[in-house]
């Protein structure tokens, strides 16, 4: 079985979906970190990571009219 990336994955940066996903990762590894600790309540970035790892479900279903033209220009360069 071999892996193959989706159309796509060129314009990985450009999709909202990715965006929240690394913004919901962001947010849940700050257990991990101290320097928040006291500035920030933890609730708040339980909330916003579960917000945006939701987000990310909804984001990947809408259209990115900008992110597939510039999919569709690197189709039409490679060929």
């Amino acid at each position: 079985m071999k892996l193959k990336l989706a159309d796509d994955a060129s314009v990985w940066y450009l999709l909202w979906s990715n965006q929240a996903a690394i913004l919901s990762v962001l947010t849940m590894i700050q257990g991990a970190l101290p320097y928040w600790e006291g500035i920030i309540p933890d609730r708040y970035f339980m909330i916003a990571g579960a917000i945006l790892s939701t987000l990310v479900l909804v984001l990947r279903n809408i259209e990115q009219p900008k992110a597939k033209a510039k999919l569709e220009a690197k189709r039409v360069s490679t060929q």
